[in-house]
């Protein structure tokens, strides 16, 4: 990929937001990309995270044509990305047929990743996805059990408000299950946290 350039992101920079053209294609190298809508009140609910590896469909949308973003987009997790212009990926995806199959199945992983996301916040509990929500970013959590996120990055991937996520966060701090703090969560029960269903 030699027409790439590499992009980090240290700060969760906006890589673009709804109604924005960018004629440039991300490819996550490491950290992740969040992509969300914001409602009129203000408030973000996550689409899906783009991982090490993957494209993101709404990113390709806006770069190959004419209309903007349908979704706004931020780098996570210390995102590094090679980005690629958009006349550059044509030419490779018209040209290579592997090249091809990893967009495609880049973009239908993502339809999948909405269509579940939809489908929790419609039928299932908060209890339910915030366990989920710890489930699935157990594995970030430092040497010492903490977690560096806020009340607001979790009601935010769980398509929940923040107050909501602020009451089962101190019910579960009651619970001895985990321990607030400013920017943190320390997990103290991981085998009763992801059993809180």
């Amino acid at each position: 990929m030699s027409v790439a350039k590499m992009y980090r992101d240290e700060h969760k920079s906006r890589l673009f937001r709804a109604g924005e053209q960018k004629r440039r294609v991300y490819f996550v190298g490491d950290g992740a990309m969040r992509v969300y809508v914001t409602g009129h009140s203000g408030r973000n609910v996550t689409l899906y995270r783009v991982n090490p590896g993957e494209l993101c469909p709404i990113n390709l949308r806006a770069a190959m044509s004419k209309d903007g973003a349908l979704a706004s987009a931020k780098g996570v997790d210390g995102l590094i990305a090679a980005t690629m212009g958009v006349d550059d990926f044509r030419k490779l995806v018209a040209n290579d047929a592997d090249f091809r199959t990893f967009v495609i199945e880049s973009i239908t992983s993502r339809f999948d990743d909405v269509i579940r996301q939809v489908a929790e916040i419609t039928t299932r509990s908060v209890d339910y996805r915030i366990e989920r929500f710890f489930e699935t970013h157990i594995g970030k959590a430092d040497g010492a059990g903490v977690l560096h996120v806020t009340n607001e990055d979790i009601a935010t991937e769980i398509g929940a408000t923040r107050e909501v996520v602020n009451r089962k966060l101190h019910v579960l701090e009651q619970a001895g299950i985990v321990e607030l703090g400013r920017g943190r969560i320390r997990i103290l029960a991981a085998d009763k946290l992801l059993r809180i269903k």
